[in-house]
């Protein structure tokens, strides 16, 4: 008969879905598991390749937790239900007890150490020949030459407020700047792509927006067009360059003046929107030795348990390590001009928090919603909430203040930037 240690080994090579059924926990490198106690209408790498969307709600919402294989551990070494769930330790037996029979107790130590549960991707297209950027899932080998060529794969705001609200960072921000590629644990879109082409030697960095390409490991291409209404190119600046234990350190030593970048919206991008972005400065920027990453995926610190997923109850919020920081600032007359369809209201009365106080009602042609209230002189009301003057680029108050401050921690990874796309047009 099986020890109680050994029973709670082979519950270990169960999983627990939200019906208290038991199902085999999945084999390394399987994308196309079933996992029993995924939330309804919610795309997760246990779920099948034709799952529906992703359920767009943010992570504060309350869903039920998931019971983990420490939960299933504790009830059968115990022989203690949790809350009260009697017919579970029976059900946990039962399936201990049928193995037992079925395999019998040589059989069952024959199998060896339960399966590494890890939030490293295991599927072979998630690494690159030889592992080179498998430290940030890099889809491209800069080697450790002259030149890095990144794509940003996480934004975490943490100013101004709003935009850093679990609403707009994950729905918007974090759902379209991750890709789509689940068999490698994200589950995004695609579709928010900012570049980083850096040449070391000259110490030049280009940087700006990116069209969605039809294959994220054959490359990608700038945006030099316009956008929304804005001038969407790439933009050449000089960097501060330095060397630490790690490798290497990175800086603008002046600011970008303005750069805009679209998250688009949709694959034929048609809808976008927009980051109208001044004074740009990138700083604390730390590149890893193999020239691939800025910053890292946080395989270590994700949880198996809870799909690899950040988890909000331990204050986890995102599934990238930032290695480098970013600042600038929005004005509120283009805030104004740029329309967020998730909230039916510019990002101006965005950025006031208030849609109510500082929201007026329009309509424009098929688009209405509201955009940001004025007093009889034209000026925004909304500035009663800016934090920045653009004629300083320094942090002030109202009645000065006509923008509003954004900072935030970035991580990038390698990809192909393209030196062959066609003016205007998407890889």
């Amino acid at each position: 008969m099986l020890a109680v240690a050994d029973a709670a080994d082979e519950i270990d090579e169960l999983r627990l879905g939200s019906l208290g059924r038991l199902v085999p926990r999945p084999e390394e490198g399987d994308t196309r598991k079933i996992d029993a106690g995924a939330t309804p209408g919610r795309r997760s790498r246990y779920n099948t390749p034709d799952a529906p969307e992703p359920d767009a709600r943010p992570r504060d919402s309350v869903e039920p937790m998931r019971r983990t294989r420490a939960h299933v551990r504790g009830r059968v070494r115990g022989l203690e239900p949790v809350g009260g769930n009697k017919v579970w330790t029976a059900i946990a037996w039962a399936a201990v007890a049928g193995l037992a029979a079925c395999r019998g107790d040589g059989a069952a130590a024959s199998q060896g150490a339960a399966k590494v549960a890890t939030c490293w991707p295991t599927d072979p297209s998630c690494k690159l020949t030889g592992g080179a950027g498998f430290e940030c899932l890099s889809l491209h080998d800069n080697g450790v030459g002259d030149r890095g060529t990144y794509r940003m794969s996480q934004l975490e705001i943490a100013k101004p407020l709003v935009l850093a609200g679990r609403f707009l960072q994950d729905t918007v921000t974090t759902r379209e700047i991750t890709l789509e590629m689940p068999q490698c644990l994200q589950d995004g879109t695609g579709r928010f792509n900012w570049l980083f082409d850096a040449d070391w030697a000259s110490g030049e960095l280009r940087t700006g927006g990116a069209h969605i390409p039809s294959d994220p490991a054959a490359g990608y291409c700038f945006i030099d067009g316009m956008v929304s209404g804005f001038l969407a190119q790439p933009v050449q600046i000089a960097l501060q360059m330095g060397q630490d234990d790690a490798g290497r350190t990175f800086a603008t030593k002046t600011p970008i003046a303005s750069l805009s970048v679209p998250i688009y919206l949709d694959d034929a991008e048609t809808t976008s929107l927009l980051l109208p972005l001044h004074d740009v400065q990138l700083s604390d920027g730390h590149v890893s030795a193999d020239n691939d990453c800025i910053g890292s995926w946080d395989g270590d610190g994700l949880s198996y348990d809870n799909n690899c997923e950040p988890n909000a109850m331990i204050g986890q919020h995102m599934q990238w390590l930032n290695g480098a920081r970013l600042t600038a600032y929005i004005t509120g007359e283009e805030a104004d001009r740029v329309w967020i369809p998730q909230l039916q209201q510019t990002l101006c009365v965005a950025l006031s928090g208030d849609a109510q106080t500082y929201g007026q009602a329009f309509v424009q042609g098929t688009v209405s919603g509201k955009r940001c209230a004025r007093d009889m002189s034209g000026r925004i009301l909304a500035l009663d909430k800016a934090d920045w003057c653009s004629s300083t680029s320094a942090a002030c108050s109202p009645p000065d203040a006509d923008a509003f401050r954004l900072e935030a921690g970035f991580a990038a990874s390698a990809v192909l930037i393209r030196s062959d796309c066609a003016a205007g047009a998407a890889p």
